[in-house]
């Protein structure tokens, strides 16, 4: 059967793509957090107080 081959593809693309928006993520949030702490410490607790404002 050829369309077991389309459906192992598809399932491979989809999970490669899952794990690569996963890991591009995890980067992302790595380097914020870089960012965040060569920040002195006053401006990271009136960027934290913004950030809680905006989620309220």
């Amino acid at each position: 059967m050829q369309w077991q081959g389309v459906v192992v593809a598809l399932v491979c693309l989809v999970v490669t793509a899952l794990v690569s928006r996963y890991v591009r993520r995890a980067i992302e949030r790595r380097q914020a957090r870089k960012r965040q702490a060569s920040l002195p410490a006053a401006s990271r607790q009136v960027r934290r107080a913004a950030e809680r404002k905006r989620k309220a």
